[in-house]
C-alpha cells in the first residue's frame, strides 16, 4: 500500500467505499503522510487495506461517471466490454 499512496485517488476510493457501506476511511486523506508513509497510523493502513483489498461486489452494477454507461457485475466479475452501436 505504501508504494502507491501518492497515486491513489482517495476521493474516488472514499466515494465508493461509502457507497458500499464502509465508513472506516477518514473524510480526507492526511496529506503529510504522502511525504512519509511510515507515519501513517495502523488504523488508517487497516482501513485502506480493507477498502482496497477486502471489499468485493458479487452482483450489481458500476456506472461510469463520465458517460453513464452501466457495467454489470455478476459472480464478482465486472463485464467491462462496452457495446458500441453505430447509427
Amino acid at each position: 500500500i505504501k508504494g502507491f499512496l501518492n497515486k491513489l485517488d482517495f476521493d474516488a476510493l472514499l466515494y465508493v467505499s461509502r457507497a458500499l457501506g464502509d465508513a472506516d476511511l477518514p473524510e480526507s486523506f492526511p496529506l503529510e503522510f504522502l511525504q512519509d508513509p511510515d507515519k501513517i497510523s495502523d488504523q488508517l493502513y487497516t482501513a485502506l487495506h480493507h477498502a482496497l483489498l477486502e471489499i468485493h461486489v458479487q452482483d450489481g452494477n458500476m456506472v461510469c461517471p463520465s458517460c453513464g454507461h452501466i457495467y454489470v457485475i455478476k459472480d464478482g466479475i465486472p463485464n467491462m466490454v462496452s457495446v458500441v452501436t453505430h447509427m
